[in-house]
């Protein structure tokens, strides 16, 4: 491969003439102190066999929207909810199962995490409580000293 200003020129030349054809890759230059290299990845989604096109990224989907495609599903099936509405399958079982939170929730919620509680709820709460006595003193609070009271909270509720 050419090396020098005048290849990498001629590269990227190439790069903005292919962002607007079909073309499905583009060359990455990675110019190093040794050298450089060309590296292709898809530029667009690959067409697949049935029609469908792979996601380029992660979906946030509401539950009013997961519960729809779970209604079809039930009615037809995980494959057609899936051609219908676009998502992919694997989706549309978990949604399956994640059903009584779905029909349960919001419809403007998109996900399920965790609880949203710590695991030492306790500790929390009294060291919540102390940074905001010293706000409303007019103290400044500093990491430091948050971590300093929540040792001291947690040695005296034992908590390791």
């Amino acid at each position: 491969m050419p090396e020098g200003p005048a290849a990498l020129a001629a590269l990227r030349l190439s790069m903005r003439r292919s962002q607007g054809t079909g073309f499905a890759c583009r060359r990455l230059i990675f110019a190093t102190f040794y050298g450089s290299c060309t590296v292709t990845r898809p530029l667009r989604p690959v067409q697949r066999e049935n029609n469908s096109m792979a996601p380029t990224k992660r979906c946030h989907y509401s539950a009013a929207f997961k519960r729809k495609v779970v209604l079809h599903a039930e009615k037809t099936s995980n494959l057609r909810a899936q051609q219908e509405f676009g998502v992919h399958e694997k989706n549309v079982r978990r949604w399956r199962k994640q059903c009584a939170e779905l029909f349960g929730c919001a419809a403007t919620r998109m996900a399920f995490t965790g609880p949203k509680t710590g695991r030492h709820y306790a500790v929390e709460e009294v060291v919540a409580d102390f940074v905001r006595e010293q706000r409303e003193a007019g103290m400044s609070v500093t990491t430091e000293i948050i971590q300093a009271k929540a040792r001291e909270v947690a040695i005296a509720k034992g908590v390791s």
